[in-house]
């Protein structure tokens, strides 16, 4: 294996995704911030988010639009070309692992608190799923048929969810 330097330093990476056109997105925890590498050109962009949110995972949807969460209980939506951010608060703090289902919808686990938001990203509506109890949801995935898969943390509960959107 070989490893390769880049010249930018980047600070608490903790998620990060491969978007459809090949350009790396990750986010900083710690550092409030999100960023996309271009392989090709090696270059990486950096996005500050007001008031430094500890950011642990980001998902692009089909749109461009690049989401990402914060464990202070917030939704973000950022348009990379134009740089605006669009915020949504979300009933609780914790969230960590997001995902975005065929039909746009964004799902969002919530660590410690047994509960997945499915958002519309269009209007921000948020509507919860309970998992069971003791359970703490990370990383949610979308299969191609649409399903949601979370892994389900926990003291109480291990093991997989399957969320029929």
């Amino acid at each position: 294996m070989t490893t390769t330097g880049f010249a930018q330093r980047i600070v608490g990476l903790i998620g990060f995704m491969l978007a459809p056109d090949g350009r790396v997105w990750f986010t900083e925890f710690g550092a409030g911030k999100v960023g996309v590498l271009d392989p090709m050109t090696r270059r990486i962009r950096e996005y500050a988010v007001p008031g430094r949110p500890n950011i642990p995972a980001v998902a692009v949807a089909p749109d461009g639009t690049v989401w990402f969460t914060s464990i202070q209980g917030s939704l973000y939506g950022l348009t990379p070309s134009s740089g605006r951010l669009r915020r949504i608060v979300l009933p609780a703090a914790g969230d960590y692992g997001i995902a975005v289902s065929h039909d746009g919808r964004l799902w969002v686990g919530r660590n410690g608190g047994r509960t997945m938001y499915a958002v519309q990203a269009g209007s921000g509506r948020v509507s919860t799923r309970r998992l069971p109890a003791g359970s703490a949801p990370w990383w949610p995935v979308v299969d191609s048929r649409g399903y949601v898969w979370v892994a389900l943390a926990g003291a109480l509960v291990g093991g997989v969810a399957q969320l029929d959107p």
